[in-house]
């Protein structure tokens, strides 16, 4: 039983290895593309999977308290309206991620609509739970454990998140000032 769990552990430590070697290929080529420093997005044609930075990406940030963290993915996703603004992403193309940052009714006021995840995105966010979770118990110097059953899948077209970029940029400008009663 231990060595299964040991070869389990390797496997799931080498995945995350080769992945975090691949990133920076990925980038270099276009296949990830990042829209503020801990939001990028990888796919091509009318879907697009957004990601919420690296390990380094979490780890080079200033202040990693939730607050900014979010304002960063705010920043992000009005650089995507940007986009869909400039033509450089069509309005019709399906943006989709899964998070615990977001709670259900914070989502819907953005306009995405929200899920549980299906079976193989909950195995893939499964292989990342370890890593993201001690990643999230260094940065807030405490026990920190990705919540599962906050776990949601994301859905939006672009053209509908470029509509939502006045009710984004509040709620960007809120949580960089720390404003959060308004």
């Amino acid at each position: 039983m231990l060595s299964a769990l040991a070869w389990l552990v390797g496997v799931v430590v080498a995945f995350r290895l080769l992945r975090a070697g691949l990133h920076r290929l990925f980038v270099r080529v276009g296949l990830c593309r990042y829209h503020s420093v801990l939001l990028y997005t990888t796919g091509v044609g009318r879907r697009r999977e957004m990601h919420l930075g690296t390990t380094t990406d979490f780890l080079a940030q200033d202040n990693p308290c939730r607050r900014l963290l979010l304002a960063r993915l705010a920043e992000g996703l009005l650089a995507l309206c940007d986009d869909v603004e400039g033509g450089r992403l069509a309005p019709d193309v399906h943006l989709t991620g899964t998070t615990d940052l977001l709670r259900d009714d914070t989502a819907h006021r953005l306009g995405f609509h929200t899920s549980l995840p299906g079976p193989l995105r909950l195995a893939c966010t499964l292989t990342a739970w370890t890593q993201v979770s001690l990643l999230r118990t260094v940065l807030r110097r405490g026990p920190a454990l990705v919540r599962l059953h906050r776990l949601r899948r994301l859905r939006i077209r672009a053209g509908d998140l470029a509509a939502r970029r006045p009710v984004l940029e509040q709620l960007r400008n809120r949580l960089v000032t720390g404003d959060l009663a308004a």
